[in-house]
């Protein structure tokens, strides 16, 4: 039993020697002295945000005055210079709110629809926001380990804010936006077409509870309130609601497709994972579903297009 044993063993030690001679012979360039990689040749890039002059002013401005938003209980209406904005700071309920408000800019000046305000990410101590807060609100904020509250803030242009999805405005420009456009668009045309690149926008982030819009003097359309945009198990039912609003309209917004096409997934990714972990702004799994979405936006305004009167 022993000497069966000990065979067996030796037979185990000869079969690991031909191996071992085996993948040495196949790896006879490996043997030669050879650097040890750098991290650029072994990791792609990494995607990265540029920041406009605009964003990078509201990232630093003196920030004072901040109230709670009547329209938006979760926003402070805040002064930031010499600029009015909303300011959504992170919070102890909710610590990463803030970033959906800044992803939703992102991919609106990713896609080159100019719905959306400018808005930055800002780092504040919390020690400097004792001037700004009353202490009931500071105490509720979230900080990181070296006490700076991370936020995001959005310039506000002149105009109203108003409410939607119950709003009467809101249902009389989709109402206008069912009909064949007119040749000669007027100011108020001009509004509708804002409203479907907001419409597609809330489709596109899956923003399902947008509770706000700024309307401004001149007509335009201001999509200011991303904070529950890129939800990220919206309902089948509730994508097609937005996606049935979208449809609706007897033709796209000039400009719709081709700003839709530069929703691609690595685009997505420069806009919405730049920077670091703890910087990025959306999963990578939502990601993927905001280009999905997209993809099927893009299809209906190419089709659109064509058929229309």
């Amino acid at each position: 039993m022993r000497g069966r044993a000990l065979a067996g063993l030796s037979l185990l030690a000869a079969l690991a020697g031909c191996e071992g001679r085996r993948v040495t012979a196949d790896h006879v360039a490996a043997s030669a002295p050879v650097s040890p990689p750098t991290t650029t040749d072994t990791l792609p890039p990494r995607p990265s945000w540029t920041e406009s002059d605009d964003e990078r002013r509201l990232a630093t401005c003196a920030l004072r005055d901040a109230r709670r938003s009547d329209t938006l209980p979760a926003f402070f209406e805040a002064t930031c210079g010499d600029a009015r904005v909303l300011w959504l700071p992170a919070t102890v309920a909710q610590p990463t709110r803030y970033r959906a408000q800044l992803a939703l800019y992102r991919t609106a000046r990713q896609a080159g629809l100019d719905v959306v305000p400018t808005t930055a990410r800002r780092l504040d101590h919390r020690s400097g926001l004792g001037a700004v807060l009353a202490s009931g609100e500071l105490a509720g904020l979230a900080d990181d380990p070296a006490g700076r509250v991370a936020s995001a803030i959005t310039r506000l242009p002149d105009g109203e804010i108003l409410k939607t999805r119950s709003g009467a405005e809101a249902a009389r420009w989709s109402r206008m936006a069912a009909q064949p456009a007119p040749r000669a668009p007027s100011a108020s045309w001009r509004t509708v077409e804002d409203w479907q690149r907001v419409s597609v926008l809330d489709y596109v982030t899956a923003n399902l509870f947008r509770g706000a819009i700024l309307l401004a003097p001149d007509g335009r359309v201001w999509m200011i309130d991303g904070s529950t945009a890129f939800h990220e198990h919206p309902s089948a039912r509730a994508a097609d609601q937005l996606f049935d609003a979208v449809k609706a309209a007897r033709r796209p917004p000039p400009g719709l497709a081709d700003a839709l096409a530069r929703l691609t997934r690595p685009a997505l990714d420069a806009a919405l994972r730049s920077g670091s972990y703890d910087e990025w702004l959306v999963h990578h799994r939502e990601i993927g579903e905001v280009a999905l979405r997209a993809r099927a936006a893009h299809g209906w305004a190419l089709t659109a297009e064509q058929i229309a009167p």
